[in-house]
């Protein structure tokens, strides 16, 4: 036995071969940290105040004018004939008859006109409608985001461990590729979640004049410090 020890040792590129570190599979994102888990409690994300972010957005806009000039024209073709504008003529005896044709133009304003109060309280309504789903899209992208990145610290940690087990020896190199796959796809989600967000967010601004986009902007930032 002490022979066959000798032997190997004396092999040539025995020592090497021993000396050479296992393949290490980098974290997906090559950040250094440690094995160990988030120690904080998980703290609920503090999301936008849906109602006072949905009154934000009506109120931002100018307020709109409520007297609104509609005008209908109509036009008018008419004939008129009559017993006064008759002519004899005495040498034939013919009776010629003139028509007096003429065209009117008919205007009329209203004071409140019924039509224009529906459309009025339809757009009103669409565009309410359309702030609504954007705060409802926000509030949840947002929500969604910070827990994703809560179970994203716990996958890293995990992943740090399975990548220290193979290093020393005690687990195939799979068990850390399965990590990286599962950091990697939620890196990913959260990164839509992030566009989510901002598309979310720009609809919201573009339902505001240029003088009152601040207000929007200022109340969303205290979310993202």
């Amino acid at each position: 036995m002490l022979a066959l020890v000798i032997l190997l040792a004396g092999a040539p590129g025995a020592s090497n071969d021993l000396e050479k570190p296992p393949l290490t599979v980098p974290l997906f994102d090559g950040a250094e940290r440690t094995i160990q888990p988030p120690s904080d409690p998980l703290k609920r994300p503090q999301i936008p105040d849906y109602r006072r972010l949905f009154n934000l957005t009506v109120a931002c806009w100018p307020e709109k004018s409520w007297f609104r000039g509609e005008l209908h024209v109509e036009g008018r073709l008419a004939n008129k004939k009559n017993a006064q504008n008759s002519s004899v003529d005495p040498v034939s005896g013919t009776i010629t008859t003139r028509d007096d044709r003429y065209i009117a133009l008919v205007a009329r304003i209203p004071l409140i006109s019924a039509a224009e109060l529906d459309k009025e309280r339809n757009r009103e309504a669409e565009r309410r409608g359309k702030i609504a789903e954007a705060v409802g899209n926000l509030v949840s992208a947002y929500a969604e985001r910070v827990m994703q990145v809560r179970q994203l610290s716990l996958l890293q940690a995990l992943e740090k461990r399975a990548q220290e087990r193979v290093r020393v020896g005690v687990a195939e190199t799979g068990e850390q590729v399965r990590y990286l796959e599962q950091v990697a796809a939620l890196e990913t989600k959260i990164q839509a979640l992030q566009g989510d967000e901002i598309k979310a967010r720009l609809h919201l601004l573009g339902m505001c004049d240029e003088t009152h986009m601040a207000r929007i902007d200022a109340y969303l930032d205290t979310f993202h410090r």
